[in-house]
């Protein structure tokens, strides 16, 4: 998983820099989740999914929409990291 830092967030745009400080904008939504995401939150995710050019979206690991998480698709999941916690995102598909 690559730790990114977000930079700025334009409605569902994400700017996200790494540690070198390499760039990657997003289009990412979160659904069903308590938390907002804020600009200086980190997200660890596959670099994979930096390469996508459609819409990403993500929500709660124990939700019924998208895959069942298992040890062969963990690319499926993202972890947002809070001043206080972590919460841990599955991609939906659709």
């Amino acid at each position: 998983m690559k730790k990114l830092i977000i930079k700025f967030i334009d409605k569902y745009i994400y700017h996200l820099e790494d540690e070198k400080g390499s760039i990657y904008i997003l289009n990412m939504e979160f659904q069903n989740i308590e938390e907002d995401i804020l600009v200086k939150d980190i997200v660890y995710l596959d670099s994979e999914l930096l390469e996508s050019k459609t819409p990403l979206t993500f929500g709660p690991i124990e939700s019924i929409y998208g895959r069942d998480i298992k040890e062969d698709n963990m690319e499926e999941v993202i972890i947002i990291e809070k001043e206080d916690k972590k919460i841990y995102l599955k991609r939906y598909y659709g």
